[in-house]
């Protein structure tokens, strides 16, 4: 991973984008120093915080006056899928693994994916979670419900024993628009 991988990476994004995300990834921080065990709001809270901080950007900043807004709701999840990935990151140097940048995708769903999965079977389990993805979007399938089904399908195939069947429900569908948003910028 060289600086000019590392610039396009970050030139994707603009700097609200990116600053959330920091905020984001601070917050995550935090909260992973005091809730260890619940991954539910360690994963989700993040993707919540982001959409408010955008919320709160644009009320101020862009249109002067409270606009809740598709655009909004798709900016919030870009910053906390920018987070969880900058994450997997981290999680991968601490590891020993090595890092590539172009496996955004992947280092997403392992991010997503960390407090539910076996940490042995992780990164088995976000490559099959990325492979259900992109073969269901190939194969032109734009019933979304299908898709959160078959990858939620993948993922209990993975998971711990504790993590619940509508735990998983939730996770996959968080997975998917996460991949989604990703893969359009």
């Amino acid at each position: 991973m060289d600086f000019v991988n590392v610039y396009n990476f970050f030139a994707f994004y603009s700097p609200p984008v990116l600053i959330i995300a920091f905020l984001l990834f601070v917050i995550q921080t935090v909260l992973e120093l005091f809730i260890k065990k619940n991954g539910l709001i360690k994963n989700f809270l993040p993707f919540l915080i982001g959409i408010v901080f955008h919320l709160a950007y644009n009320s101020i900043f862009v249109e002067k006056r409270f606009s809740f807004t598709e655009e909004t709701v798709s900016m919030g999840i870009v910053s906390a899928t920018l987070c969880v990935m900058v994450k997997g990151i981290i999680n991968r140097i601490k590891n020993g693994n090595s890092v590539d940048i172009g496996d955004g995708v992947r280092l997403v769903i392992e991010g997503l994916l960390r407090d539910y999965v076996n940490h042995d079977l992780l990164s088995v389990a976000s490559v099959a979670v990325e492979t259900v993805i992109d073969e269901e979007i190939f194969n032109g399938n734009k019933n979304e419900q299908v898709i959160i089904e078959k990858v939620a399908k993948t993922i209990k195939d993975y998971s711990l024993e504790s993590v619940s069947d509508c735990q998983i429900k939730n996770l996959a569908s968080l997975t998917v628009e996460s991949v989604k948003k990703l893969k359009q910028q």
